[in-house]
């Protein structure tokens, strides 16, 4: 179920927002069909076409509405919402600075990382 839950927050992604809606015009139009045809909303259909035109921006909605829950988070807000959450304490966080780590890459044998790389902890998505 997405939306607020117990957990946090739980957004619907591309392909579950595509399925719920062809799901739902395959019952909205089952009245319009013969008993043996089926409601064709696929890709290469006008109704699986018209379907897809809102699903961009459904998603949009949900990926703003992950990043205002997150600005309320300190452990994934960044930029200006960081500023802000931590002026809420009365405190002002660090300016930049360069860093160094030790990492341990896994992929394809030869494959290339060049010096300067710039990587993505999986954990907190911060580079």
């Amino acid at each position: 179920m997405a939306g607020l839950t117990p957990e946090g927050l739980v957004i619907k992604r591309y392909s579950e927002i595509l399925e719920e809606k062809r799901a739902r015009a395959v019952s909205r139009f089952l009245d319009l069909v013969g008993p043996n045809d089926t409601v064709d909303t696929s890709d290469s259909s006008t109704l699986g076409r018209l379907i897809a035109l809102s699903i961009p921006g459904e998603a949009d909605l949900w990926e703003a509405a992950q990043e205002v829950y997150s600005a309320f988070d300190p452990n994934a807000a960044y930029g200006v919402a960081l500023d802000n959450l931590v002026a809420l304490g009365g405190i002002e966080r660090f300016q930049e600075s360069f860093s160094t780590v030790q990492a341990v890459f896994t992929g394809d044998a030869g494959t290339f990382i060049s010096q300067g790389s710039t990587v993505r902890a999986t954990t907190t998505s911060t580079n």
